[in-house]
């Protein structure tokens, strides 16, 4: 065989291979693509949980039940009479029929329970841990704290509440409050703003009209970041989103420190961190005014555990800090479930369902130990 004829061959031979490789990676991509939209698509649920509120927004249909599938999981939601999760005795609710103290847990879907049957949620366990006192789940999917106060002025004080619980969600909450639609739902809300330090309610009667092409390209990201961590990204950063094969492959790029993080939350979020606190207070006198004590539990989505050093873990631990010090400054008993379930997490723990991102009856078993461990003291 002459020189020529073998390199030839050899050049053949690495270009077979490398068109070979080329299309098993664009294949391999192709499937990954496939499969991340699959799984982010999953979601069914049967129709019929939400209803439309004039001034609330949307509330949950009394006495409703159905199925919820998604890849991570296949669950049954139910709700009583009054519209609320189900999980324990509704009689529970009436002001005659209480025995006990009685325990309001008001937060989003993180609390009703998104995820787990209705005898998993930590308000279910909560009722079996705490035989001394009757807990009831006054949490609606979707809702912010500034919903959470009118749920809590206009509609809890039915059902003679000695001690408010308010879930605070460090993913969300300080983001939505401000916003005539959440993020990450269709719906219309209520919304408060300042006026001479004064709540102003606003978007009441709540309109039902469609949530607009620029409010759907609003984003966490765009909220909280704005294009402020450009400067922190590299060509490689760029090049992992741009392929879902490249993103296993490629390490994304350090993230900056804390401090540096922080200090743009500082300057973006500083509107935010003003209405979050007007509402505390008001819930806060609210609460006096029904003669009921109030404690804030500040609860975490799944990367300030599972991914400490992502930047949604750093905006999470931001706000962590932040509410606790409001809080504090008002005095208001604080449960940092956070900071307790970071302490406390090992990789393999399966807190959080991990396509999803809500918790899972383990997770939620976790919190209602957390939580009946302060109620104790």
């Amino acid at each position: 065989m002459t020189q020529d004829k073998a390199n030839k061959q050899s050049l053949l031979a690495i270009t077979t291979v490398t068109i070979s490789l080329i299309i098993c990676a664009v294949l391999a991509d192709t499937f990954l693509g496939w499969y991340k939209h699959k799984v982010a698509s999953s979601s069914q649920m049967q129709p019929g949980l939400m209803r439309y509120h004039p001034q609330l927004g949307w509330t949950l249909s009394p006495s409703w039940q159905g199925s919820h599938q998604h890849h991570d999981f296949s669950v049954v939601y139910s709700t009583h009479i009054f519209g609320f999760r189900n999980g324990m005795d509704e009689q529970a609710f009436l002001p005659h029929k209480k025995t006990r103290p009685r325990v309001a847990l008001v937060g989003d879907s993180f609390t009703f329970g998104f995820g787990v049957n209705d005898e998993e949620t930590f308000h279910a366990q909560l009722s079996l841990a705490d035989p001394d006192r009757e807990y009831i789940n006054l949490s609606v999917p979707g809702y912010s704290t500034d919903q959470q106060y009118l749920l809590i002025k206009n509609t809890a004080t039915d059902f003679a509440i000695d001690h408010y619980v308010l879930v605070f969600y460090l993913g969300n909450d300080i983001l939505d409050n401000p916003l005539p639609f959440p993020l990450q739902a269709p719906r219309g809300k209520p919304f408060f703003e300042l006026h001479n330090n004064q709540l102003q309610l606003n978007n009441t009667p709540v309109p039902k009209q469609a949530k607009t092409a620029a409010l759907q390209a609003t984003t966490l990201d765009s909220i909280i970041f704005g294009n402020e961590l450009a400067a922190y990204s590299s060509s490689l950063d760029y090049l992992r989103q741009s392929s879902e094969l490249l993103r296993l492959i490629i390490p994304p790029s350090k993230t900056p420190d804390s401090a540096a993080i922080y200090s743009i939350l500082e300057r973006r979020l500083a509107a935010q961190e003003t209405l979050l606190l007007a509402l505390l207070k008001a819930i806060q006198q609210q609460t006096q005014h029904q003669q009921s004590a109030l404690t804030l539990a500040i609860l975490p989505g799944q990367s300030l555990i599972v991914s400490p050093n992502s930047y949604s873990a750093h905006f999470q631990d931001y706000v962590r800090i932040k509410s606790t010090g409001m809080a504090e400054t008002l005095g208001i008993e604080v449960i940092d479930i956070a900071e307790q379930l970071a302490a406390q997490y090992q990789p393999g723990k399966r807190w959080f369902h991990p396509n999803e991102g809500h918790l899972t009856a383990e997770g939620h078993r976790k919190v209602a130990e957390i939580i009946n461990s302060a109620m104790q003291q």
